[in-house]
């Protein structure tokens, strides 16, 4: 399997500029252009923002084709680099076209792409293949793209069942109202984290802060009328404490990786990937470095969002205001905390020690990461 991991992951770094484009789109739109979005909200446009309707879902059906024909893309290259020397170039490109069909079929909305989906499909085409003999290779080759193509017309066509939509959907049942104490929220944290370091996008509940659940709503209501928060430590005040980055406080990995590099070393790329990773879009950084599908990684990352959420909790113990408050979508978790406590000033505090702390904790996994990447195709 790490042969498979491997060879998909060259072949995403190689699409980077096209992650990084689509990424950029995808922040411009959540910024500028959603009614609920940051500027808007911040520059009082919003009553503007409903002639973008169009421009919206134009942007939208981009960013949908734009992600699933990386995933194509990916697998292609990948195929590629595994098959070439096991099949004649013809047989080669018709099951490369093959399999890009399936894919593009596997792959839909980026909210909901599951980025296992490509090693997994490489590893249950190429491992057969290369297990016949070279009579064999090519009606192998076709016979496994042939299930995948029953089960996309049997199963997602006439059943109308998608298995992303399904496990997003279990994951919301058992989310339901939202957990409420401490233990209940470091273990759906935690899920999120290796929910990222898999590749799976089934989380959203949990790595976008939302106010609209039982358990925050309850929150606001009570500091409104000044009582006791029944919920304090449920998701969103921990949020700031535990989705810097992303799940798994991913900015601080990379700027761990920056300071290791020396920052004289650190060309255009990371800067145009440490953008996006400051507003909690991270998918820039798994293409640019191979951080998914990395054990000993997502040990140390949970083991940063549990020591995080603990010290969140004490500080929120000791009287830290928590977060409670409405904020504009879009707004960067490192912001969270200060906008949604009405504490700029202490939060900036807490923030800036807490990357301090787990810059420290991904010193060695940073360190063991850019000895692994070191080829210039990475960085």
């Amino acid at each position: 399997m790490k042969r498979y991991l491997a060879a998909t992951q060259q072949s995403m770094a190689t699409l980077l500029p096209v992650v990084l484009a689509l990424t950029w789109l995808a922040l411009g739109q959540r910024l500028v252009l959603l009614p609920d979005g940051f500027f808007p909200t911040v520059l009082h446009y919003t009553k503007f923002v409903g002639k973008f309707v169009m421009l919206n879902g134009l942007i939208t059906n981009a960013l949908t084709m734009g992600f699933q024909l990386v995933g194509v893309l990916v697998v292609a290259r990948t195929l590629m680099t595994l098959l070439k020397s096991h099949l004649k170039t013809e047989q080669l490109g018709v099951l490369i076209a093959l399999s890009a069909l399936i894919v593009w079929h596997l792959l839909g909305n980026p909210q909901m792409i599951n980025w296992l989906i490509l090693p997994v499909f490489v590893m249950s085409l190429v491992w057969p293949v290369q297990r016949v003999r070279p009579e064999w290779r090519f009606s192998m080759g076709v016979a496994v793209n042939a299930i995948y193509a029953l089960y996309i017309l049997v199963v997602q066509r006439w059943w109308e069942f998608s298995l992303t939509a399904y496990l997003q959907q279990v994951v919301n049942g058992w989310f339901g109202d939202g957990p409420q104490h401490l233990w209940s929220s470091i273990a759906w944290y935690v899920m999120a984290v290796l929910g990222n370091g898999f590749g799976l996008n089934s989380l959203s509940a949990v790595v976008n802060p939302d106010i609209s659940t039982t358990t925050a709503n309850a929150n606001l209501v009570a500091m409104l009328q000044h009582q006791t928060l029944p919920n304090l430590y449920s998701l969103y005040p921990l949020a700031p404490f535990a989705l810097v980055g992303s799940a798994g406080m991913l900015l601080a990995l990379f700027l761990a990786m920056m300071i290791r590099r020396r920052m004289k070393h650190v060309s255009i790329t990371w800067l145009l990937v440490l953008i996006p990773l400051l507003l909690d879009q991270w998918w820039p950084l798994a293409f640019m470095i191979p951080i998914m599908w990395r054990p000993r990684l997502m040990g140390r990352m949970v083991l940063v969002t549990i020591v995080n959420l603990l010290l969140g909790a004490l500080l929120l113990f000791r009287h830290l205001a928590p977060a409670v408050y409405w904020v504009p979508s879009g707004t960067p978790n490192l912001l969270l905390g200060g906008l949604a406590s009405h504490q700029l000033g202490a939060y900036a505090i807490v923030m800036v020690a807490i990357l301090l702390l787990d810059i420290w904790l991904y010193w060695q996994p940073a360190k063991r990461i850019l000895e692994e990447v070191a080829d210039a195709q990475w960085t």
